[in-house]
């Protein structure tokens, strides 16, 4: 039996630091309980593949689950250090019954966990519980025998011609790659020589304590070596990664980060050209400017639960063809398979400025306009997120009752957390599922209503008993 430490499980993937919430153990407990799962879908002996990144505890988790998946007589295929989305292929490609991926993604150095998927399907919610709960009870339904085998199947060169496929033939716009450190560096010496054009890399050595920067693609100050780049090479594009390689940030040559709802609506306008009336789903975060984007250019924009997992589970049970977050991951059943790939969302981003015919920086100039804050982080600790959610959401339910009845003009929208939508703007409150803090996003078109907007922000953080961060908006893109 094995009890996970219950900051552990995360709504859509394991998570925590090696060595204090994270142990070699819960690894080898999790090969032995997802193979006693796969086996009771019928199947004998399940395949599985596995795969890490650069982070110092990750070869010892990658050999304690490669163990206990074995334990429980799976075969295990065994595709090294590679990228996210380099092993949701391998799932897909080799029919495995299953896949694991060791990575904390953008979470410090000191971090790790694993992202699961079993079939095609990202793992979240309540099946990542259950895993935990059986764990716990000692449910693996063998007898420790070690009966599975382990077969070395390197994936980077496959998924990589496949990825390419989609991308416009010739020269490419100048671009700088930075890899951070990461698991995307595996990638780039066989990604980067099948792009035309000129392209530099940076942060291209594996670095498993990211000391050059954080791997968090969505944070422009982890971005000034990517700035700097861009200018000393003369490039249009810089594109930048997280930790596993499922995200892509987007920095203009003026050193702009787009947003990934800015990023959303440039593949929308370029699918809607050939797909008329297309659904997109986008985040809870995302812009309701840009969702007014959206159906402006013919598109059907729905708004779905924030979640790498629960995004793309929604996209595979509808008949959208492309979906995002604002935190940059992007889906597209179009052409694709429908899970979250960086790289191909990169071929995707050079393929949609060439069906518009437009730069990246004359995409930028026909954005809306509006004051917005970045996505704030505001620390709290995880055991109590939903009882001052929840707090927070009754008081803002109070607050508005005693104003006026909800209309369309004025709103507040509990898919995930607490969005409320006024005349003026929006904003939006919910727990993170990967950190111990609350987000906050505030938006409007009017600096005025941005700050009645951030000052009832605040008053309800207040009432969490929240330290309440400096609401400002970023600079225009």
């Amino acid at each position: 039996m094995r009890k996970f430490h219950p900051d552990l499980v995360r709504a859509y993937d394991l998570r925590g630091t090696f060595e204090e919430s994270l142990f070699a153990e819960d690894a080898l407990a999790l090969g032995r309980v997802f193979s006693a799962v796969l086996r009771e879908d019928g199947i004998e002996a399940p395949r599985v593949a596995v795969a890490c990144d650069f982070r110092e505890s990750s070869p010892v988790l990658l050999q304690s689950l490669v163990d206990g998946l074995c334990e429980g007589g799976t075969e295990v295929l065994l595709c090294g250090v590679a990228p996210t989305p380099a092993l949701y292929f391998a799932v897909r490609e080799w029919r495995a019954d299953g896949g694991v991926m060791v990575t904390a993604s953008h979470n410090p150095a000191g971090d790790n966990g694993f992202k699961l998927v079993r079939g095609v399907n990202a793992l979240h919610g309540e099946e990542l519980q259950q895993l935990g709960k059986r764990a716990a009870q000692g449910e693996y339904g063998t007898n420790g025998k070690v009966s599975g085998t382990v077969r070395e199947t390197p994936v980077l060169e496959a998924w990589v011609e496949r990825i390419v496929r989609d991308c416009p033939s010739g020269d490419l716009p100048a671009t700088v790659w930075d890899g951070a450190g990461g698991a995307a560096v595996a990638a780039f010496p066989y990604f980067l020589p099948k792009l035309g054009g000129k392209h530099k890399a940076i942060c291209d050595i594996p670095d498993p304590y990211f000391a050059v920067h954080a791997p968090d693609p969505t944070r422009r100050e982890n971005l000034d070596l990517l700035a700097t780049a861009i200018t000393e090479h003369n490039a249009e594009i810089g594109l930048s990664f997280d930790g596993d390689g499922d995200r892509l940030g987007v920095l203009t040559k003026n050193g702009k980060l787009l947003n990934g709802d800015q990023v959303l609506l440039l593949f929308a306008r370029a699918l809607l050209l050939e797909h008329k009336g297309a659904t997109i789903i986008a985040d809870i975060k995302t812009s309701r400017y840009l969702l007014d984007a959206i159906r402006n250019y013919g598109g059907n924009p729905v708004l779905g639960a924030s979640g790498h997992s629960l995004i793309r589970a929604q996209l595979a049970h509808s008949d959208a063809l492309l979906a995002g977050e604002y935190s940059a991951h992007f889906f597209f059943a179009d052409k694709f398979y429908g899970h979250d790939d960086a790289f191909y969302a990169a071929v995707r981003l050079y393929d949609a400025l060439k069906r518009l015919g437009i730069s990246l920086a004359e995409f930028c100039e026909s954005l809306p306009r509006t004051f917005a804050s970045q996505e704030l982080r505001i620390p709290c600790p995880e055991a109590d997120k939903a009882q001052v959610m929840e707090a927070i959401r009754q008081a803002a339910r109070e607050t508005l009752a005693t104003e006026q009845k909800p209309s369309q003009a004025e709103s507040l929208i509990t898919l995930d957390g607490l969005r409320r939508e006024t005349a003026g703007g929006w904003w939006l409150l919910r727990c993170s599922n990967t950190e111990a803090s609350l987000t906050l996003r505030v938006e409007s078109k009017e600096e005025v209503a941005f700050s009645c907007l951030a000052e009832e922000c605040t008053a309800l953080l207040k009432l969490g008993g929240l330290a309440v961060p400096d609401i400002v908006p970023m600079p225009p893109v």
